[in-house]
């Protein structure tokens, strides 16, 4: 079992080689990729972003706590205002 998928990322991992060999640009692209999913993950994750980031998560934590409180429409108005 683990020769046979040994077999097959070494296969893929050849592939993907000689890929890199045949189009002069498939580089260029992938490192492009990179960055822009960095940029992504980077802006997008709470913790590693700003503090707005963090606090649009929390905003909507404290409604939903004021709400589990006190079930009603009243705690609901009072957690969001």
């Amino acid at each position: 079992m683990v020769t046979g998928v040994r077999e097959l990322l070494g296969r893929a991992w050849r592939q993907f080689a000689d890929d890199l060999d045949a189009d002069p640009y498939l580089s260029y692209l992938l490192v492009l990729a990179a960055v822009l999913s960095g940029f992504w993950f980077w802006h997008r994750i709470p913790d590693f972003a700003t503090r707005d980031e963090k606090s649009r998560l929390l905003d909507v934590m404290v409604a939903f706590g004021t709400f589990l409180g006190d079930p009603g429409i009243e705690s609901l108005r009072d957690g969001v205002v």
